[in-house]
């Protein structure tokens, strides 16, 4: 990866609506993970190439441990359907609020 800490931006938009009062919409179509420590940026090598899932994994769970110690308040703002649909389409929003520091 030409930069290895692509998501930075991301994280530090993330922060400042947040510090600033305003909310953020995560959109996701599995499970928010609990994570213990700061998720390593996605690797990648000459030898293993670009691989996009393992990246946006990484990315992923970047934002997930920033959410989990930083956000006030992370909630299901609209369950997933009771109906079955595709799975890629089975997704849940999620409401963040408020930035607390560590």
């Amino acid at each position: 990866m030409a930069v290895p800490d692509v998501i930075e931006p991301t994280l530090q938009t993330i922060q400042k609506h947040l510090q600033s009062g305003r909310r953020v919409w995560i959109l996701r179509n599995y499970p928010r993970e609990t994570l213990t420590a700061v998720p390593p940026p996605p690797i990648t090598t000459r030898s293993s190439g670009w691989n996009q899932d393992r990246c946006i994994d990484a990315w992923i769970k970047q934002i997930d441990y920033a959410l989990q110690t930083h956000a006030v308040r992370v909630s299901d703002h609209l369950p997933p359907p009771e109906e079955p649909v595709h799975p890629l389409e089975n997704a849940t929003v999620y409401r963040v609020e408020g930035w607390k520091n560590r």
